[in-house]
């Protein structure tokens, strides 16, 4: 997708997404007539022309050439897609989230990349790759040019070593906006994630694990900007709705909570904008790495019911989830295991990593990769051995599930029609970096990048 300073009218954008999504594998590529026809939902509005039936200009991802409207990307982990409906229809006060629908663009059928782990999903935002091109596959995994070192999505010494983003790692979407003369500012829940050392980090971070704080710091810099000057990329980095998500379920009471807690955020960084004058000059993106599923408890995997002990390690501890990473122990290959898990291929799918589908988006990094990869189907779960305490809510599946689907809405003076749903079966790396953050900061991709990314 382009994004070279040019004026790009959304006939052109939408021809350019459905080649994009008409040539992935899995997606359902119709006709042309009939994504212009069906795939945009525009609510009645005099800047809106829509008859139901055709659409005669659509403002909704119209840029203008040379824009240089700040950037913010909110990513609230483990958001699915509809949650702000289903707690509004159950009488929650989310009325930051609901003027964010009203006003802006909604990506309704926006997809996760597999894995559907935060870090994949991260990474693959924030670099416009698969994670076959940044190699961070999971949210845990081993190199095996590091032995017995692990990486850990909540380790902070993992996310602060360099030496996981190796020579050659992606540029991520801050460095782009720095290497192009913009300011970046990162606000991460804990210690920062840092990126190849002081060269590859944002030139602000704010570190705090108080959301609140976080938003206040946003406002005060937004306000009066710092040394490095005016701020035109900022990224904030939400643990929640995920982590309660995954202990009370997506659907639960502590859920509904924790998003009045989260709106109240939303709702205090809309004001802050406001207030300064900024609120219709700043794009906003409010997204999420991936969506959650709801366990049920009867629905369970046992992997060492399914192999015998002495066939495999479970070298990661990894807790009951969607996924597993099998290394079979001496005397037995990946192919031992997988022909015993396939006797439960209705419950799960399982690959030995040398012959992976090209959908999963994975080969590019073998070493970070186990030999054996299973993956369950919803709503069953894995886990090691009975007792093994279950989580409520559960993230993993494929992409293509339902429940896996991200919230993506957006607002500012590059997104013009409000209230406009989107229905095509977008990608959230392509969505995210290119080209909504390309248009609003006025940054071009690395040539080299879009010669080797797989973009489809």
């Amino acid at each position: 997708v382009f994004c070279w300073g040019q004026t790009m009218t959304s006939w052109i954008w939408w021809l350019l997404a459905l080649l994009v999504v008409s040539t992935c594998p899995g997606s359902q590529a119709e006709d042309m007539h009939d994504h212009m026809q069906h795939n945009m939902h525009v609510p009645a509005d005099p800047g809106v022309q829509h008859d139901g039936h055709s659409m005669h200009h659509d403002h909704s991802m119209e840029h203008e050439s040379g824009s240089t409207s700040p950037l913010i990307v909110l990513i609230f982990n483990g958001l699915r897609y509809d949650l702000p409906d289903v707690y509004k229809s159950r009488g929650l006060n989310l009325s930051s989230f609901e003027m964010l629908l009203k006003q802006g663009v909604r990506a309704s059928k926006m997809r996760s990349v597999n894995p559907t782990d935060s870090m994949p999903n991260y990474w693959s935002m924030l670099t416009g790759l698969y994670p076959e091109s940044h190699c961070i596959p999971f949210d845990s995994f081993l190199d095996s040019d590091r032995p017995g070192v692990v990486f850990h999505k909540t380790n902070l010494t993992s996310l602060s070593d360099a030496a996981w983003f190796y020579k050659g790692f992606p540029e991520p979407l801050w460095l782009a906006n720095q290497r192009q003369g913009g300011k970046s500012l990162l606000l991460l829940p804990g210690k920062a994630l840092l990126f190849g050392g002081s060269s590859g980090s944002p030139q602000q971070i704010g570190t705090s694990s108080n959301p609140a704080a976080q938003v206040q710091l946003l406002i005060d810099l937004m306000a009066k900007p710092g040394t490095h000057g005016k701020i035109s990329f900022v990224l904030m980095y939400f643990t929640e709705p995920g982590d309660t998500a995954r202990a009370h379920g997506p659907v639960s009471k502590e859920v509904g909570e924790k998003l009045v807690e989260l709106d109240g955020h939303l709702g205090r960084l809309l004001g802050g904008l406001r207030q300064l004058g900024m609120l219709d000059s700043v794009n906003l993106v409010v997204t999420t790495d991936h969506g959650m599923a709801a366990v049920d408890s009867s629905k369970v995997l046992e992997l060492n019911s399914l192999l015998p002990a002495d066939w495999f390690k479970n070298r990661l501890n990894l807790p009951p989830g969607a996924q597993a990473q099998l290394w079979p122990k001496a005397g037995h290959q990946p192919a031992d295991l997988i022909n015993r898990l396939a006797k439960s291929k209705t419950e799960l799918s399982v690959w030995d990593v040398t012959h992976l589908p090209s959908e999963l988006r994975l080969s590019g990094c073998r070493r970070r990769l186990p030999p054996v990869y299973a993956r369950a189907n919803p709503p069953w779960l894995l886990r090691l051995s009975a007792g093994a305490p279950l989580p409520l809510g559960v993230s993993g599946y494929s992409a293509d599930t339902e429940d896996m689907r991200p919230l993506w809405v957006a607002r500012g003076p590059d997104f013009k029609a409000a209230g406009a749903v989107v229905d095509l079966p977008l990608e959230s790396w392509t969505f995210t970096r290119w080209p909504a953050s390309c248009w609003a900061c006025s940054r071009s991709p690395t040539t080299a990048r879009w010669r080797a990314s797989p973009r489809c």
